[in-house]
């Protein structure tokens, strides 16, 4: 379809769209970034098949009724969309976010340094406070949290382990070292820890210590001496 013909089956569906019933609230993402009723090819730009494709909710009914983000803005991410490997997804999100704003622009120096900045935390709780405020002033509503109430069931009562679990599971764990090949065991978390030295794959070594076995405590307690702990930075 050419340009004109586009622009004209946009301005159809915007009528139509404009005299439907609709509900009186802003659309926009968890950053607050405006949602259209409808994407399309960019306008002035021709589509060659977009008559194959169609506007929502009308012939040949390929698109659905909900609005997409996902055609006709190139710098719109869809994740697992059938990009290629992953060299090739990098590639793409390389493109994407030097053809226009993106939420996931600040983070351009990979995932590790967007982990370390803080980044990922702090859109987790942007996110969550905004989701919390829609619900709070009602634009959000969730039945049984803050409408419809008065159908919500008594509070369900909270599954409590009681102490005796713990030391019975105790009891086992000291039963189990004092059977094992303590030599062997030890002698398996030491080679895991060789191998986390060099960079290669550990899951061999961590198996052979748990075949050996070791506990879980003493894995993790041999990785965090020899590697410390990771502390998240807060960032709000």
């Amino acid at each position: 379809m050419n340009a004109d013909e586009i622009a004209a089956g946009r301005a159809r569906w915007q009528a139509r769209y404009d005299a439907a019933r609709k509900r009186d609230a802003d659309f926009t993402t968890l950053y607050g970034m405006p949602v259209e009723p409808v994407y399309g090819p960019p306008r002035g730009a021709a589509y060659p098949g977009f008559d194959r494709i169609g506007w929502p909710g009308e012939f040949p009914y390929t698109r659905g009724l909900y609005p997409t983000g996902y055609r006709g803005r190139t710098w719109t991410i869809r994740q697992f969309a059938g990009f290629g490997n992953a060299r090739q997804t990098n590639e793409r999100y390389k493109m994407i976010l030097g053809e226009g704003p993106h939420t996931i622009g600040p983070m351009t120096s990979g995932i590790l340094r967007g982990i370390e900045d803080g980044w990922f935390t702090g859109q987790i709780a942007e996110s969550a406070f905004v989701y919390q405020q829609a619900l709070e002033k009602g634009d959000k509503k969730i039945v049984g949290v803050n409408c419809h109430t008065g159908t919500v069931a008594k509070e369900l009562e909270i599954l409590r382990i009681s102490h005796e679990v713990e030391l019975e599971q105790r009891r086992l764990l000291a039963e189990r070292k004092t059977v094992r090949d303590a030599a062997r065991a030890r002698a398996a978390v030491e080679a895991m820890v060789a191998v986390s030295r060099t960079g290669e794959n550990m899951i061999p070594a961590m198996l052979d210590a748990v075949r050996a076995e070791a506990t879980l405590g003493e894995i993790c307690d041999a990785l965090r001496a020899e590697w410390g702990v990771y502390r998240e930075p807060a960032r709000f």
